[in-house]
């Protein structure tokens, strides 16, 4: 726990009660948000609220009605943050500006953060080696950052063997001085190999055993290590998916965009997971939400008293769920459109920043419980803001989510100073927490030139403890070519209990190695119950090109129907299932027509074109939240179609009218109709 001030612990009184106040000349006054003083009338927000058109609860006096009106200005805590995060890390004479500024307001430590941020873009700046005095000959010799020199040394040291950086991070404590111990460096090396950038589907790695899922990410271009970043989670809307409810509407690639321009402009690495279960309470999720921000600050600098939690609809209900449930992890969280309030108390004593957005005409999700948790959290006089806007229905207007991103940068996490929570000081690395064998097990320093734990065995090892290193390692059996390793591989993939992640890569695995004792083990994993084992067993047939595969994959096709019609309800398809079994039949007919095997047209004819591709049946679809049926339909023909003439089929040309008077508004649809039929002529 970090130390703080009396002066720090009674500004930290004033964060959690920032309010103007409102005097009427005959009444009680009125704390909130001054929103409006224009001559005529006051109004104020009781819920701090900046946005002059929310109606419910304002308070709208008549100007002469009114005795006296005190605003409160920021507290320079607030101002330092807010000033600090628009801050470019080049901007050496803003830096200056700040670290002044602290110095006015006898923010000491924020003063030398400012002033080391200045030193950091311009070693030379007079103002900034003024302030830190003989602090900046120490910062411009042993730190990273700071010195050039020390900053190429940590790429030396990133190709090193593990064993050999031990006696690298001696020579640099020797000859510069440094006060980061050794695991700091393990992981800035590490981390200087994250991709930057926008990636999806990128799957959870730490504790496989216990935190399974995937999640898409957001790295700024500018990243570097050698310094703390915020960290932003996001929770997709949506709910339960497919006949049986266990699948998910919603996902994180489809959410990030509602935070992209602000995280991009701010400086924010962003990840947002896609929800094992609906809604986000769900256990499934509890494991997945804690380990993917522990895998996050193991592989990235991350402030860890600027971390931050976001949702709207069941993202804004999960993060009601967590943002409480964990608050001792976040600087301030902010639900959207959801509900399911809880701990306002809890939230009101560690400090924790709250904003709650909801219009007041929600069809979806009732506007009431958000109503509560704003009067509760005024009741426990927490740190928060409560928006309401009329008319806006279910949607996040921008506007909304940009004020969301500017209570953030004027948020970090709060420490407890006796009573009262007081501001951190300064930025927490999460580099410089204690390295768990959980970290080690996950992300193990890497041997130079790639050897070490490479042996197909040790990949084997790591492939059948899943998550995201499962895919490394099926990666490198692949590109070693070793056929010692279909049998291993056969067996994990014939394990119902190993995870679906394991079966999956173990079959991705055995297609990349094309040898045929692998048949038998991939035709059983047709039956798999994971659809997505199902269509990499397909795929990897395929690949193997051994006849035998044929008849199990036409089995499988028939049995495909069968499981398309066990997901009717009254002549009617979850969208979620008929996008899942369109997507798989498109995959089995290509591996199935790979083999050029008339014998085998029967199913396609009967199940893959008639039964599943040109299916009449209903489809129960979110209009405003989902694509349309026609788009997975689409997407599987111009798949499905191109391969019907490698079947040498004679009655496949019979199905062409169907498929036309199917896809008769589908152009590309159709082009690809035609150039099936001369494809059929020519042979």
């Amino acid at each position: 726990m970090r130390s703080v001030t009396v002066a720090a612990a009674l500004l930290a009184f004033a964060l959690a009660v920032l309010a103007d106040t409102v005097v009427p000349r005959q009444g009680q006054p009125v704390e909130g948000k001054v929103v409006l003083d224009d001559g005529n009338e006051v109004v104020v927000n009781p819920y701090f609220s900046k946005f002059p058109e929310m109606v419910w609860k304002t308070v709208r006096l008549p100007k002469n009605g009114v005795a006296r009106v005190d605003l409160t200005p920021e507290s320079p805590f607030q101002e330092f943050w807010r000033r600090s995060a628009a801050l470019k890390a080049d901007d050496a004479a803003g830096w200056v500006e700040l670290a002044k500024f602290c110095q006015s307001k006898k923010l000491d430590p924020e003063m030398k953060e400012a002033a080391a941020w200045a030193l950091a873009a311009a070693p030379d700046d007079a103002d900034a080696r003024a302030l830190l005095g003989a602090e900046a000959e120490k910062l411009l010799k042993s730190s990273p950052r700071h010195n050039p020199e020390l900053k190429a040394r940590i790429a030396d040291y990133a190709a090193l063997d593990p064993a050999d950086r031990k006696a690298a991070h001696d020579a640099m404590k020797k000859e510069f001085g440094v006060k980061e111990p050794r695991e700091w460096f393990d992981r800035v090396a590490r981390s200087m190999e994250q991709p930057k950038g926008f990636r999806k589907d990128v799957a959870l790695t730490i504790s496989p055993e216990k935190s399974k899922g995937i999640y898409c990410i957001y790295v700024p271009d500018d990243y570097d290590p050698l310094r703390p970043w915020p960290l932003v989670v996001g929770l997709h809307g949506g709910g339960p998916a497919g006949k049986d409810g266990k699948g998910v509407v919603g996902n994180g690639p489809d959410f990030y965009p509602f935070l992209d321009g602000n995280v991009r402009r701010r400086g924010y690495i962003t990840v947002c997971p896609t929800a094992n279960a609906a809604p986000w309470s769900s256990e499934p999720n509890d494991g997945l939400f804690t380990g993917l921000i522990q895998e996050i600050q193991i592989l990235f600098n991350i402030d860890l008293n600027r971390v931050y939690l976001i949702g709207h609809s069941m993202g804004g209900f999960g993060t009601w769920h967590f943002g409480p449930k964990y608050a001792e992890k976040f600087a301030a969280f902010a639900p959207a459109a959801g509900g399911g309030h809880n701990g306002e108390s809890k939230l009101a004593g560690l400090g924790t920043g709250v904003y709650v957005y909801h219009s007041d005409d929600d069809p979806r999700c009732a506007v009431g419980p958000d109503r509560e948790a704003a009067d509760l959290l005024k009741k426990s006089r927490a740190d928060f803001i409560y928006t309401e806007l009329p008319g806006k229905g279910h949607s996040w207007p921008s506007e909304v989510v940009d004020d969301t991103f500017d209570f953030f940068d004027r948020h970090r996490l709060m420490v407890k100073a006796g009573k009262q929570p007081a501001p951190s000081r300064g930025p927490r690395s999460s580099f410089l927490e204690r390295m768990t064998a959980e970290e080690m097990r996950a992300f193990p320093p890497a041997a130079s030139g790639g050897t070490g734990g490479n042996t197909v065995r040790a990949l084997l090892t790591e492939l059948a403890r899943g998550g995201g290193n499962a895919e490394k390692a099926a990666r490198q059996i692949a590109e070693k070519g070793d056929r010692a390793a279909v049998i291993p591989l056969a067996t994990l993939l014939s394990d119902r209990k190993s995870a679906e992640d394991v079966r999956l890569w173990s079959a991705w695995t055995l297609g990349e190695l094309k040898d045929a004792k692998a048949v038998t083990a991939l035709a059983s994993a047709l039956a798999d119950e994971a659809l997505k084992v199902r269509r990499n067993a397909a795929e990897a047939l395929a690949k193997v090109g051994d006849a035998r595969g044929a008849a199990p994959l036409a089995a499988a096709i028939d049995a495909l129907g069968k499981y398309f019609d066990s997901r009717m309800q009254r002549n009617a398809i979850d969208l979620t299932d008929w996008e899942n079994v369109q997507d798989l039949n498109a995959a089995f007919v290509v591996a199935l027509a790979s083999f050029g095997d008339a014998k085998t047209a029967q199913p396609v004819v009967a199940v893959s074109i008639r039964r599943i591709l040109c299916s009449k049946v209903d489809v129960d679809w979110d209009r405003q939240v989902q694509d349309s049926p026609e788009v997975a339909r689409r997407k599987a023909a111009l798949t499905l179609i191109p391969a019907l003439p490698l079947l040498k089929a004679s009655t496949l040309a019979a199905e062409l009218p169907l498929l036309r008077e199917t896809f008769s508004r589908e152009n590309a649809v159709l082009e690809a109709i035609d150039a099936a039929d001369a494809a059929m002529q020519a042979k």
